[in-house]
């Protein structure tokens, strides 16, 4: 599976009467989901969004349901070969999220 999805991982479901056909745990690929801006988008827009995300997780986990899970220990998950911002990564380190 990571061959394909280097960043995919198996997590268990559990039924939910909205979850048509899961009627006990069950195990699925599950994978993180990356917000990514271009070399374009200034430092200061960059980092007023993750402040907006890190400030409001409840807000983030309303916003689509695959985001339900979101806190900020899974915030910035490590995808191999993808770079993160200077500007994130400073942000993280000056709200001790990462060293």
């Amino acid at each position: 599976m990571q061959k394909f999805v280097p960043t995919a991982y198996i997590k268990t479901i559990e039924p939910e009467k909205d979850k048509v056909g899961i009627d006990k745990p069950t195990p699925v690929i599950g994978y993180d989901y990356a917000l990514i801006a271009g070399k374009s988008v200034p430092d200061d827009v960059v980092q007023r969004i993750v402040k907006a995300m890190q400030d409001n997780p409840d807000k983030v986990r309303n916003i689509y349901k695959a985001f339900s899970q979101f806190t900020h220990e899974n915030m910035m998950p490590i995808f191999p070969r993808m770079t993160v911002h200077k500007r994130v990564e400073n942000y993280y380190a000056e709200a001790g999220l990462m060293e």
